[in-house]
């Protein structure tokens, strides 16, 4: 069972924690299920889900238009393992929708401190480099499908520019 509404049950040490995000620029707002359970209503691009607690195993994932249940524009299966934290990404153009998973590092985050990364899931761009304002590098030639490692930075707002 996928359970994405564990409010009343304690975790186990097989866990794991898993995000929707819409990474597909060209596509509308969408609705995902899980084992056909609603997780994700009306998700726009560029939006991420909370963090769901998910017990290890194979599940049905299916993306639809925003409020049209009938035809799915992306129905997989996907085995989500113990003991892991990700993001899953609906990526490329929506008739070609997919899903690409990214591994997210649980870590202690001092105080003042923030952690930062990039991940370049645009389907039709070049390699990118990563920019502060400054015009200071962050990131250099990130291609399609890239992910960084996380940086550390200074709390506070950053301006990036690609």
């Amino acid at each position: 069972m996928f359970n994405y509404n564990m409010t009343n049950r304690q975790d186990t040490v097989d866990t794991s924690y898993a995000r929707i995000f819409h990474a597909s620029p060209n596509a509308p707002a969408v609705d995902v299920y899980i084992n056909n359970n609603l997780v994700a209503n009306n998700l726009e691009y560029g939006n991420f889900t909370e963090y769901l607690k998910v017990a290890p195993g194979t599940y049905n994932i299916k993306i639809f238009v925003a409020g049209d249940k009938e035809t799915p524009i992306l129905n997989t299966n996907y085995n989500f393992p113990a003991r892991s934290i990700f993001t899953i990404a609906a990526i490329n153009e929506p008739d070609n929708l997919s899903l690409y998973v990214i591994e997210d590092t649980p870590m202690d985050i001092p105080d003042g401190k923030l952690y930062f990364r990039f991940a370049n899931l645009s389907p039709n761009s070049p390699n990118v480099d990563v920019r502060q304002s400054d015009g200071q590098n962050v990131f250099r030639d990130k291609g399609y499908l890239a992910v960084t490692d996380y940086k550390q930075a200074n709390d506070g707002s950053k301006n990036v520019e690609t």
